[in-house]
C-alpha cells in the first residue's frame, strides 16, 4: 500500500437520495474534471512556471451525499486558488476569473 495523503480541500453536493452510487460515473467525472480545471487554470496564474508539474487529484470519495476530497503536490499555490474559487465563485458570472483563466478552464487537455 501507498501512503496516506491528507485531502486538502473537498467539495460536498448534499441532496435527499444523493450518494456516488446514484449519480452516472460521467456525470461525477465532469464533476471532477471542472473542479480540476478551475483550480489549476488559477494556480498556473499564479505560479506558470511549474505548468506540468502541479497536479490537483482525487485523494477520497465520501458516502455522504457526494464528498469529492482533493489533494496536491503543491498545497499552498493549491489551497489558495480552492480559496479563491469558493470566494470568487458568488461573483456574477465567474467574474473573478480572467478571460485567460476561462480558456484554459474551456480547453485544458
Amino acid at each position: 500500500m501507498g501512503e496516506e495523503v491528507k485531502p486538502l480541500f473537498s467539495i460536498r453536493f448534499v441532496g435527499e437520495e444523493l450518494h456516488p452510487y446514484a449519480i452516472p460515473a460521467s456525470d461525477l467525472a465532469e464533476l471532477i474534471i471542472a473542479a480540476e480545471r478551475t483550480i489549476l487554470a488559477l494556480a498556473m496564474r499564479e505560479r506558470p512556471e511549474r505548468e506540468e508539474e502541479i497536479l490537483v487529484g482525487l485523494a477520497q470519495v465520501e458516502d455522504k451525499s457526494i464528498g469529492l476530497a482533493f489533494a496536491s503536490n503543491d498545497e499552498a499555490t493549491v489551497l489558495r486558488c480552492y480559496q479563491e474559487t469558493v470566494v470568487g465563485s458568488g461573483q456574477p458570472g465567474f467574474s473573478f476569473l480572467a478571460r485567460a483563466d476561462a480558456r484554459r478552464i474551456a480547453y485544458h487537455d
